[in-house]
């Protein structure tokens, strides 16, 4: 049974990874050049930002968010972010 979840994630995987690679490329190409290189950081200002996201929700829904070990490594995280940030 696990063999289905296992190969569930490993095609999920290669969509992700192709469509990672694909879309920078594919934005250079048809973007004019003026904008080329603010639409490829976009992208991945968005990716990051979703990334992020789903940390911080997760550390603030999570059944265990009452323990001061993740409180502690989520400060952390969100501090280091913030530093980068302002950097």
């Amino acid at each position: 049974m696990l063999w289905g979840i296992y190969l569930g994630f490993f095609i999920y995987g290669l969509g992700i990874g192709f469509a990672m690679h694909a879309a920078p490329i594919y934005i250079a190409e048809i973007a004019p050049s003026d904008v080329r290189g603010t639409l490829v950081s976009a992208k991945e200002l968005v990716i990051v930002g979703g990334i992020f996201l789903g940390f911080a929700l997760s550390t603030t829904k999570s059944p265990d968010s009452n323990h001061k070990s993740q409180q502690a490594a989520t400060n952390c995280y969100l501090g280091l972010t913030v530093l980068l940030l302002l950097l």
